[in-house]
């Protein structure tokens, strides 16, 4: 894999890198929603959370490249979702460009190695791959 990554939280000031790496990719949302993109899609997927949890056991987690200083890739956690010692992956997506390189893998040993270090009861990752992203997301899950 050519592309360097670097792992840190999605702030305020990256929402438009982050939109636009969705909008990148309206094939994806198109299978998952079976809309496009929406203009608020990047602010949603940071604000969005099960019901009933704090805020700060959501993290959206931004790959940059930084050889290109820009977002390669997204990955959304959620703490002690559906129970305690669990994370919750709800999306890993992965700039179009840059798919089946290995930065999906690379994003998401990053990943693991972040809730290692920040969230030490976490022993378990869940994930739900919706029919329409199966063909695409069970090999590589």
């Amino acid at each position: 894999m050519a592309v360097v990554l670097e792992l840190r939280e999605i702030e305020p000031d990256d929402l438009p890198r982050l939109q636009e790496l969705i909008e990148g990719d309206p094939g994806y949302a198109e299978r998952v929603t079976g809309h496009p993109p929406g203009p608020s899609d990047a602010l949603s997927l940071t604000l969005i959370r099960p019901e009933g949890l704090p805020e700060e056991a959501k993290v959206v987690l931004g790959a940059w490249d930084s050889g290109f200083a820009r977002l390669a890739a997204v990955v959304d956690l959620v703490r002690g979702y559906p129970s305690e010692g669990r994370v919750f992956v709800g999306l890993l997506q992965v700039r179009v460009e840059l798919q089946r390189q290995g930065v999906g893998r690379e994003v998401w040993r990053l990943a693991e190695e972040w809730v290692r270090s920040r969230w030490p009861e976490a022993t378990t990752a869940r994930l739900a791959v919706v029919d329409t992203t199966a063909a695409a997301a069970e090999p590589f899950w």
